[in-house]
């Protein structure tokens, strides 16, 4: 398995990172634990924070390459050294 590193991917892990920083200084910070966990209530705030975490984890596995990335070489006969991904 291989990293490969686009503009969009490199972003992408920014926002995780960031999203960590967030979670570790809110965890750190009585006053912000309470009012996160007051904000967590709410059923539209966490069924968007659950749609933002499984936007990251997807977005973030794709970065990586899986066995399902194979290559498609065409045939000999068609005289062609092109691979397509």
């Amino acid at each position: 398995m291989t990293f490969i590193w686009l503009w969009t991917d490199f972003l992408l892990w920014v926002l995780f990172a960031l999203s960590m920083v967030a979670v570790v200084k809110i965890r750190g910070n009585e006053l912000l634990r309470q009012k996160w966990q007051k904000v967590f209530t709410q059923p539209l705030a966490l069924s968007a924070f659950i749609v933002f975490i499984f936007y990251i984890l997807i977005s973030n596995m794709s970065s990586f390459e899986t066995p399902f990335h194979t290559p498609i070489i065409p045939s000999a006969s068609a005289g062609s050294t092109l691979v397509i991904f």
